[in-house]
Formats: C-alpha cells, structure tokens, sequence
C-alpha cells in the first residue's frame, strides 16, 4: 500500500511539474526602435530562444535591456504561439546624442566647457565622447570611442587628451605639499572581453608624455611612458523596476614604463554591493576601495575617486589607503524628468599622508542623484559631506560616479 501511494504521489508530481512547466521562446521581436539597428539586440538576445518563457526568464531579458541605458520606456509582451511563446519588447528610445555644457566654480575658480557624446552612435550602441574644458588651472581636450564586446568580437576603445594643468596636492589637513605645471598628453587602446554574463576582463594600453615646468614643490621629472592597464571584473546586475541593483569584484593593475626605465605600479580592487530592502524604492549601498603602489612618482598620486569616498580634501593625493562608503538610497519620487533619490551615508578612509604616516578619518555625507528618464546620460550626483575627524565640510557634484 505504501508504495503504491508513493508512486501515486510521484506520478501526481510528475504530470504536476509537466502542467506548470513555461513553454519555450520562439522569437523576440521589437517594436519602437528609431534610431537602434535590431540586428544588434537580436544578435544579444539569442541566447534567450528556446529557453523556457518562465518568471525569471523574463525578468532577465528586461534586466537586460535596462543595462543597455538607451532606452526610457520597456514593456514585454507574450504571445502564445503553437510552438511555445513570442516576446515583443515594446520600447522607446532615449535622446543618446547630446551637447553637454560645462560650468562651475570651485574655491573661486571658474571652469567652463563643452562636450557632445552619444552613446548609441550610428544605431550600433557605439559610443563617442569629443569635448574640452578651461580654467584658470587647466585646459584640457578629450576624445573617446568605443564599441562593446559582442559575440566573439572583443569590446574596442580607442582614446586620448592632451592639455596643460597647475597639479597642487594637500595632505589631510589641506596644506599644500606638491605644486607643479604639467604639459601632457596621450592616446590609447583598450580591448574588453566577455566571457560569461558575469565576468570580463580588459587591457589597456597608451602611450604618452608630462613634461613639467614652474616647479615649486617637489622633484618630478618630465618623460615619456607606455601604460599597461590589465583588469578583471565580476558583476552582477538585478532591475527591480526602481534601480538597478549591483554586485561586483573588480581588480585593476596599473604598470607604468618610463623611457629611462623607471617603472611603478598601482594596484586597485573594488568591491560593490547594492541591495534592495523590504521595498522596491529603498536599498543598501556600499563601496570598498584599496590603493596600493610601488615606486609611483608624485604625478601620479590618487585622490578621492580611487578611495571612493568624498570626505577628504579636493586636491588631495596618496599612494596608499582603504576606503568604505556605505548607507542608504531613497526613491523619493518620480517625474517626467527622471527618478529622484535620496541617500545617506558614513564614510571612513585610512591613509597614507605626505607624512608617510597612516591617517584615519571618517565623516557622514547625503544628497540627491538624479537619474535622467528621456537622455542617456549616467546620474548626477549632489552631495555634502561632513569629516567628523577633522570638522570640515565638502560640496561634491558628480556625473557617472557611484554613491
């Protein structure tokens, strides 16, 4: 009697499984695209027909097409078929060729500027950046483009600058212990593979040169140099319908060669964690940023943005240090403009000073990011933070950066 009701069960389980088993995909079409060629998103959704038209499933096509950032509005659309189900991604594209002007003051500079990028050239998903900036310490052009790994094709970015800059460096207590002027320039390739949807790996290369002059402080060296810029990166992303949640390890190594040899490095690992909490608008973040180098010259140091915190001093630079940024972020409301959030956060930071001693600071920052609906461009990002160690504040605004 026992194993009859087991196989009973079995069976019950079996025809069950079979019922609730999700037909397959059979096409993935898309209506809206203008400017997109389709070819590009059928080539990257492939690998989707024939899997099972399942919860998951779907929700990774759209976690998918959201990464893309090209496009403000998503819907799928599911039609059965007598051979399993057809998807129609109903989108509409963002504005992704944009003019961007540049103003701000800081410390009583002005700097102003303009750039154009599009980040869906020619339909491609290519994307190019042309521009320059001036102020009374710098002037600067810029150019990029580059094109992301596709099937067995690696991504390709090609890049490059040149212009003039007053480099001052402080110490943790903002006094000023480098001040130089620096003539330079460089041109470069970086080639990008993927090979599963959660790991890739890149290599960059460029040639340059600094020639300093009008040295106040500090004994640096003019010279030309190869660069060598190898990484490796593990990321996981999740569209929750809010933000767009992510989970990586990334590890850069910077080698430097000089034409008279001289040689330094710079090690750089980062670890990003971003995790939705109880609702869809509220989510953990943190940042953990290390610095480690080896004969690097004074040109070279590393400032805010390689520690991933903003409680040190603008001009700030070390060879060597920790940072952790954690908090929270806040949907607070939506608008036709975009997404505005709210975020708070503690940040601390321990470093290598000019001193060549260790310092420890840690402060608390907050403000507001705004992520665009109809332009493709990344968030911007306002904020004020406040150093509980050394009781000053600091105005940050950002373009791209991560909280």
């Amino acid at each position: 009697m026992g194993k009859k009701f087991l196989a009973l069960c079995l069976g019950l389980n079996l025809i069950s499984a079979a019922l609730v088993s999700a037909a397959p995909i059979t096409a993935i079409h898309f209506d809206g695209l203008k400017k997109t060629k389709e070819f590009i998103l059928q080539r990257d959704f492939k690998n989707f027909i024939n899997r099972e038209a399942d919860e998951k499933t779907i929700h990774d096509i759209e976690t998918i097409l959201q990464k893309e950032e090209i496009f403000s509005e998503i819907e799928l659309i599911q039609t059965e078929t007598e051979d399993g189900v057809e998807i129609t991604a109903r989108v509409k594209e963002k504005i992704t060729f944009i003019p961007v002007p540049i103003a701000s003051v800081s410390k009583g500079n002005l700097m102003g500027g303009a750039f154009v990028l599009d980040t869906n050239a020619f339909g491609l998903k290519h994307s190019f950046v042309v521009g320059g900036f001036f102020s009374a310490l710098e002037y600067r052009g810029i150019f990029m483009y580059g094109k992301p790994p596709r099937g067995h094709a690696p991504g390709l970015n090609v890049y490059g600058s040149i212009g003039k800059k007053n480099q001052i460096y402080v110490d943790t207590d903002d006094y000023e212990c480098i001040d130089y002027m620096m003539f330079s320039g460089n041109i470069g390739l970086a080639l990008t593979e993927q090979f599963t949807n959660y790991f890739s790996a890149s290599m960059s290369s460029n040639f340059g040169f600094k020639d300093f002059d009008a040295r106040k402080k500090g004994k640096i060296r003019s010279n030309r140099y190869v660069d060598l810029e190898p990484s490796i990166k593990f990321q996981v992303s999740d569209w929750n319908g809010v933000f767009m949640s992510t989970k990586s390890l990334q590890y850069r190594n910077e080698s430097v060669i000089y034409t008279n040899r001289y040689i330094w490095h710079v090690f750089s690992p980062r670890i990003v964690f971003q995790q939705p909490l109880f609702t869809d608008e509220l989510r953990f973040i943190l940042n953990a940023n290390g610095v480690y180098s080896k004969f690097i010259p004074y040109s070279a140091y590393v400032g805010n943005s390689h520690l991933g915190v903003n409680i040190l001093p603008e001009n700030f630079g070390t060879r060597k240090g920790v940072g952790l940024s954690s908090g929270f972020e806040y949907a607070a409301f939506k608008t036709k403009i975009g997404l505005f959030s709210l975020y708070g956060v503690y940040q601390l930071v321990d470093v290598e000073d000019f001193d060549l001693e260790y310092k420890f600071n840690q402060g608390v920052g907050g403000g507001v990011t705004m992520y665009l609906k109809q332009i493709a461009i990344p968030a911007m990002n306002l904020g004020v933070y406040y150093n509980l160690t050394k009781s000053k504040v600091y105005s940050r605004f950002s373009l791209g950066v991560a909280l």
